[in-house]
């Protein structure tokens, strides 16, 4: 009974050793887990406990896995990802049906679309139907299933799920830079520059709204912030500013492609925090297998998306 005990809570406690080992952080672990980061410690030290040998370093800011803890990654982190992946499948059998989600532009064209062949390969028994639009989420007029939203959800009769909290950023092209200084000039050299606005950043948001939470909290006052070109959609204004026509507020998830290719850079590296990314469903279809697929679909992307 000891040994079968043992087993028990060696097997309990293996989701919080190969999130850990995966990110080696108890923090991180923690958020994939949707646990306290106090839970994950409590289920380390437990693990190590009736292993009988210690499974990470624990050093002043990081971790890393000791051999013994290493060895034991590397012997079940294979079989539990195709237990994990077999697991899935069966689910998948199941998930079947039309799913309509509606987006914004700005997050659809540049970063939900190029990513669903990934959903479509796992749920291949899901129509999905997508539209977009600039304005309030209606699940009321239009056939939404789910809504994928910048900044806060309008309605109180939604069940919601946080996906990533956005960086404000100016972008610009290289060359742009270059003429107008501002790798060296920095904020002044930014006065003389022409702004370029997403003017539906969020809905009723005012056409400078994003220009103008950054220029806050930077302290930018040498230009007018109301002053520039806009444009409906963000992406618009990423094309503009690669073209050489100004600046533009980035979003870092949606100009990461542009800035990894070098179309866009930002010469004024002072990153300030926008708003968070939403899907959201109503409540009385939360239930729904395929409508829950896809948000845990769409929230494990979102997870996995880096800078």
């Amino acid at each position: 009974m000891h040994n079968l005990r043992n087993i028990g809570v060696v097997l309990s406690s293996l989701p919080a050793f190969l999130a850990v080992a995966k990110h080696l952080s108890f923090t991180k672990a923690a958020v994939e887990l949707c646990i306290t980061q106090g839970a994950v410690s409590h289920q380390i030290r437990n693990l190590e406990d009736h292993l009988g040998f210690p499974l990470f370093h624990r050093l002043a800011r990081r971790i890393t896995l000791t051999d013994a803890g290493e060895r034991l990654f590397q012997i079940i982190r294979g079989p539990l990802l195709n237990l994990d992946s077999e697991i899935r499948n069966i689910q998948n059998l199941n998930v079947v049906g039309t799913l309509h989600v509606q987006s914004q532009p700005s997050i659809a064209f540049a970063w939900l679309v190029p990513r669903l062949y990934r959903f479509q390969s796992l749920y291949p028994g899901v129509e999905l139907h997508m539209s977009c639009s600039n304005t309030n989420l209606d699940f009321k007029n239009k056939p939404a299933d789910v809504a994928i939203s910048y900044g806060e959800v309008p309605y109180r009769d939604l069940q919601t799920v946080p996906l990533m909290q956005e960086i404000l950023v100016p972008v610009c092209s290289p060359q742009y830079a270059e003429q107008h200084n501002l790798y060296e000039g920095g904020l002044e050299s930014l006065a003389h520059c022409t702004l370029l606005h997403d003017n539906a950043s969020w809905p009723n948001a005012q056409f400078f709204a994003e220009w103008q939470i950054w220029s806050d909290t930077v302290g930018f006052t040498g230009k007018d912030i109301r002053s520039g070109f806009s444009f409906d959609y963000s992406s618009l204004a990423f094309i503009a500013a690669a073209q050489g026509q100004g600046v533009a507020m980035g979003r870092k998830f949606l100009v990461q492609d542009a800035l990894a290719d070098g179309r866009l850079v930002t010469p004024i590296n002072i990153e300030v925090p926008g708003r968070e990314y939403l899907a959201a469903c109503r409540r009385e279809d939360a239930h729904s297998n395929r409508i829950q697929m896809f948000l845990q679909w769409v929230k494990e992307e979102a997870a996995t998306t880096a800078f």
